[in-house]
């Protein structure tokens, strides 16, 4: 399929993204798992968080986006920086407007594309090797896409990024288990920022720090976004961190997005029964308030989606208060109900 140039303000965009698994085999039945189930976003100058529980799609979606899953249907279009679409048009790939697709791109077009866009993983024990100092960790990709000449450079150019990052210069020569968890990834967002992409997509990378330095790192991401102008795709269960990081934000139940929208607004003003009750989990900051019993919005645990309907009707409290509303949400899935920057597919909006 043809594809038309992201417009100016646009960095990335998914099209109808689908990544599907079939499971089962010898003694259980085969079935068709859909781990994102068409997923329409576009990503701007910003930092956008995608919202959901666990087994709800988003780090497949992640995997799809960074390039290390091809998708079972749809497309993930980019516009990369000049200097990329100069090289992609000497190797006779396909560039509209230094917009790429990947669908378009060979094998070695997709590699030289993964400069512009990079991973932060959710493990900062697991994420480097711990044969290389870090300094060596950081240089990596840089020496992998040729973007210095020798050793001497390449080491110069890391620290340079690790100052980026709060880190100072003796941490250079260490080795990744002489440091913290924090130092770590902080080590690992540097690593993704030397090749300077348009693009990073962070996997929960804050959820296995400790609660003290979680919010230096959410901080830190924040202020590289705003210094480097770098857009960020954030993977999160808590929506508690999103108003200090994100932009927009993106609530995914089953591989698709329910809602979507400004995070200020989507936070004060949840339109999609997933998201309310999303924030009723959240914990209550207020101590006074802690031996209040949580009441969550919400029934049963994340499964496999109905075959017919809205996904999220078996689980939705909402229904039970709209029973007019039961041959819709269970029969027809609801398309986007649009309303400004909001969107939200939940047939109590349909009007």
């Amino acid at each position: 399929m043809p594809f038309d140039p992201l417009p100016p303000d646009t960095v990335m965009k998914t099209v109808n993204l689908k990544k599907y698994y079939q499971v089962g085999g010898l003694f259980a039945p085969k079935r068709v798992v859909k781990a994102v189930d068409g997923v329409d976003l576009s990503l701007k100058d910003e930092v956008y968080c995608i919202v959901g529980e666990s087994g709800c799609g988003k780090s497949t979606f992640a995997r799809v986006v960074v390039g290390l899953e091809e998708p079972t249907e749809g497309d993930v279009l980019i516009r990369v920086r000049d200097e990329t679409a100069s090289i992609l048009k000497m190797m006779g790939e396909k560039v509209k407007g230094n917009t790429v697709s990947y669908k378009h791109l060979s094998p070695k077009g997709k590699r030289v594309v993964k400069r512009e866009i990079q991973m932060v993983w959710q493990d900062p024990y697991s994420s480097v090797d711990p044969r290389m100092k870090v300094w060596e960790a950081v240089a990596e990709p840089l020496i992998i896409h040729k973007l210095v000449k020798d050793k001497k450079e390449a080491r110069e150019r890391a620290i340079e990024i690790l100052k980026k990052v709060k880190l100072p210069e003796d941490v250079a020569d260490r080795y990744p288990h002489q440091l913290s968890g924090g130092q770590r990834q902080r080590v690992v967002i540097a690593r993704a920022l030397s090749v300077n992409p348009k693009v990073i997509v962070a996997d929960e990378p804050v959820s296995m720090l400790d609660v003290s330095i979680r919010a230096e790192i959410i901080n830190l991401m924040r202020q590289l976004h705003e210094s480097e102008g770098t857009s960020m795709i954030v993977i999160t269960h808590d929506l508690s961190t999103t108003p200090h990081l994100c932009d927009r934000i993106g609530i995914m139940y089953l591989g698709r997005v329910v809602e979507e929208g400004p995070t200020r607004e989507v936070i004060e003003d949840p339109l999609h029964p997933y998201t309310k009750a999303l924030l009723a989990a959240v914990l209550e900051p207020d101590p006074e308030n802690r031996e209040r019993e949580l009441v969550v919005p919400i029934k049963g645990e994340v499964s496999r989606p109905p075959e017919r309907g809205c996904r999220f009707w078996p689980r939705c409290v909402a229904l039970d208060m709209h029973k007019e509303l039961e041959g819709l949400c269970k029969y027809e899935e609801p398309g986007y109900f649009v309303k400004g920057e909001r969107k939200v597919a939940c047939w109590l909006h349909k009007g």
